[in-house]
């Protein structure tokens, strides 16, 4: 719940200075810093508890998803959602200046698609959903599925539209417009049907179910 606070403050604070101007930047960066720290000592307890198991933090996230209490999967995917908005709160601090809605690059509008050993050029909005799995990313389209030359979900997410692609889950980005059904599952959770040719259904993190219950009105 902390995390889920700390993140939305972010957000609003860069709003601010993007709309307001310059003057706001030393406070953005000093809030900034406090935002690193926190997140910080949340992500070194988590790495603290899975060392003492003789774990990696990969391998600690990797038992807590697998693990059949629903508690323990639901700080997996917590624990999951805060290392990655480490990262990102992380590579905003080293920037020379947090970026106004002019300077930030636009969404891609084409992406690269690798398939049958060829080099296909899809257009963004043809994308239904991409997930990531042992480090490969898929990307799945109105007409065809293959691999992306993006590494991480996260570097996909950024030179994407954020208003039509969310990260539903740490494994899975998926477009808005190409959701089909909202699916009852488990213990108040949810998994999306997309329209795809496989009608691929994928699961909502417990930390997204309250974006889904907003954006659908549920």
């Amino acid at each position: 719940m902390f995390v889920h606070r700390l993140a939305l403050a972010i957000a609003l604070l860069a709003g601010l200075i993007g709309s307001q101007g310059p003057e706001f930047a030393q406070q953005y960066r000093q809030r900034l810093g406090g935002a690193v720290d926190e997140l910080n000592r949340i992500v070194a307890k988590f790495d603290a508890e899975v060392q003492r198991e003789n774990l990696t933090p990969a391998e600690g996230l990797s038992r807590l998803d697998q693990n059949a209490d629903p508690l323990a999967r639901q700080r997996g995917e917590a624990m999951a959602e805060t290392i990655d908005r480490a990262r990102r709160v992380i590579q905003e601090k080293k920037a020379p200046e947090p970026a106004s809605a002019k300077t930030q690059a636009a969404p891609r509008t084409k992406l690269l698609v690798r398939s049958n050993n060829r080099n296909f050029i899809v257009d963004a909005s043809d994308v239904i959903y991409a997930t990531i799995d042992n480090g490969l990313i898929t990307l799945v389209t109105t007409n065809l599925e293959g691999q992306s030359n993006y590494r991480t979900i996260e570097d996909l997410q950024a030179n994407l539209d954020r208003d039509l692609f969310w990260r539903v889950h740490r494994s899975y980005l998926v477009n808005i417009n190409r959701i089909k059904e909202v699916v009852p599952w488990f213990k108040s959770s949810y998994q999306l049907r997309l329209d795809d040719r496989k009608h691929t259904e994928v699961p909502v993190s417990r930390v997204q179910t309250r974006r889904l219950r907003e954006l659908f009105k549920l």
